[in-house]
């Protein structure tokens, strides 16, 4: 009983880290697998293990993951007018 249970809590901090990994890099769940998947094994660790990380860090910002699960870097801001109050020519 105790087996299953942590294989149930693996399996849901697995689809949680899935659903981070998704709305961090706005890709499909299968997608955010694979690419989890793929970093655990160029790690060397296991994909429980990495999702607790990925999970830990939607709390802990602090936490360092590896760059292809962090959150991607934000496109500098354009200054100036908006579009909407740009003066239409005539």
């Amino acid at each position: 009983v105790a087996q299953l249970e942590r294989a149930l809590a693996t399996r849901v901090r697995v689809e949680q880290a899935i659903g981070i990994i998704s709305e961090r890099r706005r890709v499909p769940p299968r997608e955010s697998f694979a690419l989890l998947r793929t970093v655990a094994r160029a790690d060397g660790t296991r994909v429980a293990e990495l999702a607790a990380r990925v999970v830990e860090s939607a709390v802990n910002p602090l936490l360092i993951l590896p760059e292809e699960l962090a959150r991607p870097p934000r496109p500098p801001r354009v200054r100036g007018r908006s579009p909407r109050h740009a003066r239409v020519s005539e």
